[in-house]
């Protein structure tokens, strides 16, 4: 009985990565595909040469001369145009509106299905702009409130920028700060604390860098995070989801 379950096994195993090769027809020029992972492999090999993940699709569309490339990352098929004109018309037909529903994107959402104004689609989407911005605009949003807000926010960068002449300066992180001490009076109706804005915005920021490296392989091969998950980044990506949601709630 168990040698004829695992022939059994055996030959659907085979005959799975064989079918996990084969192309749609009319499916646009792009790499080969491998068993189980798809073009993941030659993406990520590309990625570390060429520097980042954009210029790695940019060689693959030079070396198959198209501005339509097809990949496929594990299970998913992936279609990657380049050119203004293509690019326009991703960006304003109907048809491209959706937002990927898979475990990366749950991931990026804190564990939570697409949700919010940035992940969600459709009607949930229309519905969450149409809420956020009510709301806004009833506690000042847009208004000469908001414009106040913005103008202290302002003086306290140039104060900041006047006391440390001639000195470095990480304008990125007095940007953040500022910006998110605006947004988060408007959300939770009150400024944050300093130290708390402080170590969210460093959250958030080893957050990007762990996605940057790992949300390649974590999105292409979710499923690698049973086997590495320190390697994939997983272990980092939950533990970071955890602190940030403390913080927020």
């Amino acid at each position: 009985m168990i040698p004829t379950f695992l022939l059994l096994f055996m030959v659907t195993l085979i005959l799975y990565a064989f079918i996990s090769t084969i192309k749609p027809k009319k499916f646009p020029p792009g790499p080969a595909w491998y068993p189980f992972i798809g073009s993941s492999g030659i993406l990520r090999r590309m990625t570390k040469t060429y520097g980042s993940e954009w210029r790695a699709w940019l060689e693959l569309s030079r070396q198959y001369s198209t501005n339509v490339l097809g990949v496929k990352t594990s299970t998913e098929l992936v279609i990657v145009v380049f050119g203004e004109k293509n690019v326009r018309q991703v960006f304003n037909d109907k048809e491209f509106d959706a937002r990927p529903h898979n475990f990366f994107s749950q991931l990026r959402c804190l564990g939570n299905k697409n949700m919010g104004i940035t992940f969600a689609n459709g009607e949930i989407w229309k519905e969450h702009r149409q809420f956020a911005v009510k709301n806004l605009k009833h506690v000042g949003y847009g208004k000469t409130v908001m414009e106040r807000e913005i103008q202290n926010e302002l003086s306290r960068i140039l104060k900041y920028i006047e006391e440390n002449n001639n000195k470095p300066i990480n304008i990125v992180n007095l940007l953040s700060e500022s910006v998110v001490n605006v947004l988060w009076k408007y959300v939770a109706g009150e400024r944050i604390e300093e130290d708390k804005l402080k170590h969210l915005l460093d959250l958030f920021r080893q957050r990007g860098k762990v996605f940057s490296v790992a949300g390649g392989l974590l999105n292409q091969i979710p499923w690698c995070r049973f086997f590495i998950p320190k390697l994939s980044g997983y272990s980092l990506i939950t533990k970071l989801n955890r602190e940030i949601s403390q913080i927020i709630e």
